[in-house]
């Protein structure tokens, strides 16, 4: 895993797992094509463990949604798992509303989004 850098995230391995942190405020229709490819880079090959950290992002729109399920199943056909790390309230909220938050594993920060999967 090496260290990666786009316009939209920045991607750093943290002990045998991809840290991807979101550094765009929103994840709308344009930011989610680039971040789908991007992501799925992370999870298509073993050991496809990726925390996705959206401690910068403040909006989500479905199109962002969409996008992080199918970076999800992704990871699932490769043997591997997604964690969503660093969500505000509102995001937290989001997810709640729209019961994805049963599909994701979503921890305080990249951190512990990393020791839940390594």
């Amino acid at each position: 895993m090496q260290p990666a850098e786009t316009t939209y995230m920045s991607a750093q391995p943290l002990g045998g797992v991809m840290v991807a942190k979101i550094t765009c405020p929103r994840v709308s229709d344009f930011e989610a094509a680039a971040l789908k490819t991007d992501l799925k880079k992370f999870v298509e090959a073993p050991p496809a463990k990726l925390v996705v950290d959206l401690s910068d992002v403040l909006l989500v729109t479905s199109t962002g949604l969409g996008m992080l399920v199918q970076v999800r199943s992704a990871a699932q056909a490769a043997g591997g798992k997604v964690v969503l790390a660093g969500l505000s309230t509102e995001l937290v909220d989001l997810f709640r509303l729209t019961n994805l938050h049963r599909l994701f594993t979503i921890a305080p920060d990249a951190k512990s989004g990393a020791e839940q999967i390594a």
